[in-house]
């Protein structure tokens, strides 16, 4: 899955990186919670846009502005079918950029985060879906089986886009799910970082630095 995730880099070079029209407000983030404003980038006339959301979808029984559970991540594989989802998944795809992802295991009654990122993408786009509600836009990252590193720490990971898929993944003209192994997922690599990254108040640089693994077995 996709529970937490960074996004550091700047404005100007988010606009260069994906072709949009204009550069997003936004200063840069190492430990996106849900709940909390992200960036996603959808298709508009004039071009691609990014913009400020909420992230998790609102399901249909919960009411706008209400407190309850939302669905910050959707199965790519069913999200066609399920009624949740549906709608966006023909006419409302977003990108969902970010610089690296969290998961965490339990060693010893601790929860142990760690960072999976793309040593060659700085920044890359997860899949995802969005939907307009009375208090702003709200999205959802699609996830596919883990393969690869991705796999020894979660059974689900973000389906991540290669430059060259995301705008048939934006105009709606691809609706095939890949296998996992095809996808950007296959080349993730993980390491350690500190546990200071499970409080969602902690932001920082440091949840990005590597920490010893030493005495953790898998």
């Amino acid at each position: 899955m996709c529970g937490r995730f960074s996004l550091n880099t700047s404005a100007k070079d988010l606009a260069h990186q994906f072709k949009l029209i204009a550069e997003p407000e936004w200063d840069a983030r190492f430990n996106i919670a849900p709940t909390q404003n992200a960036l996603m980038i959808a298709a508009h006339a004039d071009g691609r846009l990014a913009q400020a959301a909420t992230w998790g979808f609102q399901p249909p029984w919960l009411k706008d502005g209400a407190s309850g559970k939302v669905l910050i991540n959707a199965r790519a594989e069913t999200a066609a079918k399920k009624a949740t989802f549906a709608d966006a998944f023909r006419s409302q795809r977003c990108l969902v950029p970010a610089s690296n992802f969290f998961e965490w295991q339990t060693q010893g009654g601790q929860k142990l985060p760690w960072l999976l990122h793309l040593p060659d993408m700085p920044v890359f786009a997860m899949a995802g879906l969005w939907q307009q509600q009375e208090t702003g836009p709200r999205f959802t990252v699609l996830t596919l089986a883990s393969c690869g590193e991705a796999q020894s720490v979660h059974h689900r990971m973000p389906w991540i886009l290669p430059t060259d898929k995301m705008e048939d993944w934006l105009n709606g003209s691809s609706g095939d799910i890949p296998e996992p192994e095809q996808t950007l997922g296959a080349q993730l690599q993980k390491y350690r970082v500190t546990p200071n990254v499970n409080k969602v108040a902690f932001e920082s640089p440091e949840c990005l630095l590597p920490v010893a693994d030493e005495g953790l077995l898998f």
